[in-house]
């Protein structure tokens, strides 16, 4: 093997080992983003229980005694702008019931496609043959000039242009209707204009008619039908849209609203924990993937992208016959590839992502913005290239996650207990179950 030779099958060596830390490394990052998702989908799913929790009711003094307690005027006005939607909605389908067509939409839907029944061959028939008629360019030279019109009396001259075009149209019409008879003059052709364009377009009018009349018909009765669910779903929507006004409102507190709002209900405190928590998880999944990992691949791709260039040009030199000159300390430099470097490094990913993602004692941290979950989610772990593990250090010096005091002195350490999940998901299915008209109602009023 020549010397350039040797070269060349050290840069596709080190080519392939670049592609193979590359993969990994895209694989990693893409572990990394599927975890941060479940967590903001299992916090979204904690969120809505959450508000379910404080949520048991939707009356007006249940809502007004939640506004006083959350500090948010909010959620009063959702409510008024649901229930004016539901009076609508409810006026609407009684107006709508008392219409016979809405009564009795069976009787009234079968009538009108028994008329479509009785009218679908003829206007078949006439559809196709005032569509040949439509599309020939010697009907609409003949029509512009009143060919048709019985009073149409022209000179010779424009009779020879006439017939000129009256026999293409006959050409034509034959050829669009195969079997029918020729036609045995031109007055014959003006007997069939006369049908087609008279009793033909009456005929598709009538059809037409009836179509609209049934789309009308189904969907004034599919409106109907939408306004008896809407309670149901106005109901559901009045409760999604409260429980994200509230847990909004509540993620933008200061540790002080939180500490007054956790008070005294260790059930909240443990729903905060762990609503903050997940929404860290996710943060620190994602930063990692744009502080770390991102970096890596974009300097091991353009190390590829290089080597493959490389790789292209030495290749094309000994395809020629091109001498080529290697240094012994070329060789050993492209034949040099720190493997276990890149696989300790994907290992530390993989174990930080490990730590977040199995991570699950949110009791021990606190919703407070004092405190930094990441030194308690990986112990400790190197993170000054994250921005907010590099901000809080900086302003929290000797800063310990393991002698921190949590505010609620009287509610820390609180697991979120199997009553207060059950109490919470009792709520939300109650909020979301197949009630009649009338519940919903009064439940909304």
């Amino acid at each position: 093997m020549s010397n350039g030779q040797r070269y060349l099958a050290a840069i596709n060596a080190r080519a392939a080992k670049l592609s193979k830390e590359l993969s990994a490394l895209r694989q990693e990052r893409e572990l990394h983003l599927a975890e941060a998702e479940r967590f903001d989908q299992e916090r979204q799913r904690i969120s809505l229980e959450f508000a379910a929790y404080l949520l048991p009711e939707v009356s007006d003094k249940a809502l007004a005694k939640l506004q006083q307690r959350i500090h948010y005027p909010g959620l009063l006005p959702i409510k008024k702008e649901v229930d004016e939607r539901l009076e609508a909605a409810d006026q609407e389908r009684a107006s709508l019931a008392k219409l016979p067509e809405v009564e009795h939409f069976d009787f009234h839907q079968s009538q009108v496609k028994d008329e479509l029944a009785a009218l679908e061959d003829s206007y078949q028939s006439y559809a196709r043959k005032k569509a040949a008629w439509l599309a020939s360019a010697d009907y609409h030279a003949l029509d512009k000039r009143q060919y048709f019109d019985p009073r149409y009396a022209p000179r010779f001259f424009k009779r020879l242009a006439d017939w000129r075009n009256v026999s293409l149209l006959m050409e034509q019409l034959e050829r669009a209707e195969p079997g029918r008879a020729r036609f045995a003059n031109p007055q014959a052709i003006r007997d069939e204009h006369a049908l087609v364009f008279g009793e033909g377009s009456a005929i598709i009018e009538a059809y037409q008619d009836q179509q609209k009349r049934l789309g009308e018909l189904e969907a004034q009765y599919a409106r109907y039908q939408e306004l008896l669910a809407a309670p149901k779903r106005l109901l559901t929507e009045l409760y999604e849209r409260l429980s994200e006004a509230l847990v909004k409102h509540v993620e933008s507190y200061t540790d002080t609203l939180l500490l007054e709002l956790g008070s005294g209900d260790k059930h909240v405190v443990a729903f905060l924990q762990k609503m903050v928590g997940m929404r860290k998880q996710a943060d620190y999944l994602r930063e990692i993937v744009t502080r770390r990992l991102y970096p890596q691949i974009s300097q091991l791709e353009r190390e590829h992208n290089k080597i493959e260039s490389k790789a292209q040009r030495v290749n094309r030199k000994l395809w020629r016959g091109k001498a080529i000159y290697v240094s012994g300390a070329d060789q050993i430099a492209m034949e040099r590839f720190d493997h276990q470097k890149w696989e300790k490094r994907r290992q530390r990913y993989a174990q930080t992502r490990s730590r977040l993602s199995s991570f699950d004692s949110y009791h021990r941290g606190s919703p407070a913005r004092d405190y930094l979950w990441w030194d308690l989610m990986t112990k400790g772990s190197r993170g000054d290239d994250l921005p907010e593990v590099n901000r809080f250090r900086a302003a929290h010096p000797g800063w310990d996650y393991r002698s921190y005091q949590e505010p609620w002195s009287t509610v820390s350490n609180v697991v979120i207990t199997a009553a207060a999940v059950d109490l919470a998901a009792d709520a939300l299915s109650l909020q979301q179950s197949d009630s009649s008209f009338d519940h919903h109602k009064r439940d909304i009023s």
